[in-house]
């Protein structure tokens, strides 16, 4: 992850950022443009189609909540399968190791010390001829919060959106977010919510990929993945592998081959159960474990490069 500090933009790059577009002005790309427009008939800005969707829902409420899930995301979903189980709970608490947890459970102490901190008083003092002055806070009856994932887990999202609610003492709090290509959610985004006291959660299920003509697998259709394993015994492997992984997306790119570098695949292989199977084909020495991997193909489109900020750049003499 990288961090920056602000403190030291130049005066045009705070411009830009105080300049970026407001979401009405954001342009489609050609490719989700033409799916947009072949859902809806016609084409449509970010803006309109969210309008469409969001209009939808509130008007025929589950109903075209399913509805849409099944057209954006081929998923088939019920009251009865939205919902996180206990099951799907306890998996979760078996998955995660008890390092990242703890961890976990010191980002949450020093999250909710801070809210307690600034937490409104309800307070009440007399006055004269029997009458009262004062002011009571009542938290609201819910609150829903989103927490993003997928290909990505951000049990932060949980810690910063669940832990104000409660400790403004909210009684129901509502957690919705994606599951990973398995059906399944990341355990460590499931096991930070038992934490903080989060069981009602609602998830957005995958498309059946067994149905989709056009799902192989869950490396993106790549022809061809390399997996890399590092010593966990020697501090630097990390590093090593990175730069491995480095050097051979660069020399594939000069070739006109593609890459992606994958985490989800790897998350769901060695925290599922029902991976382990695949693991074990990998063969992967005794010791070593499985860090990343890298997905290899020739590109079906072409991302318009970033723009590079020379100005970030320090070059010492």
């Amino acid at each position: 992850m990288k961090v920056y500090d602000e403190r030291k933009s130049t005066a045009e790059e705070i411009s830009r950022l105080l300049e970026k577009k407001s979401f009405d002005e954001v342009k489609l790309s050609p490719k989700v443009a033409a799916a947009v427009e072949k859902m809806f008939g016609r084409p449509l800005t970010a803006a309109e189609e969210v309008d469409i969707i969001v209009n939808d829902i509130r008007n025929k409420g589950d109903e075209a909540l399913f509805e849409y899930t099944k057209k954006l995301d081929g998923a088939d979903l019920t009251p009865a399968t939205i919902r996180v189980t206990e099951e799907e709970f306890a998996e979760a608490e078996k998955a995660v190791d008890e390092k990242t947890m703890g961890a976990i459970r010191r980002a949450i102490a020093n999250v909710r010390k801070f809210h307690e901190e600034q937490l409104p008083k309800t307070w009440l003092t007399p006055r004269a001829y029997g009458s009262f002055l004062g002011q009571k806070m009542t938290p609201v009856d819910s609150v829903g919060i989103y927490v993003p994932g997928g290909t990505a887990a951000y049990p932060s999202s949980v810690i910063m959106n669940a832990v104000p609610a409660k400790v403004a003492g909210v009684p129901r709090i509502a957690m919705a977010a994606p599951a990973g290509r398995d059906g399944k959610m990341n355990p460590y985004v499931l096991a930070t919510a038992k934490e903080i006291g989060i069981t009602e959660i609602y998830k957005k299920e995958n498309p059946k990929a067994a149905e989709d003509p056009k799902f192989k697998n869950m490396f993106r259709n790549a022809s061809t993945v390399v997996f890399i394993a590092n010593d966990p015994s020697y501090d630097l492997s990390q590093i090593d592998c990175g730069l491995l992984g480095e050097n051979m997306i660069l020399s594939a790119w000069s070739m006109g081959i593609g890459s992606c570098c994958l985490g989800g695949p790897t998350r769901f292989m060695t925290s599922t159960p029902a991976a382990a199977e695949y693991l074990k084909k990998l063969d992967i020495p005794e010791g070593y474990q499985l860090l990343y991997c890298i997905a290899f193909g020739y590109p079906d489109e072409t991302p318009t490069a970033k723009p590079r900020n020379a100005a970030k750049v320090k070059f010492i003499d």
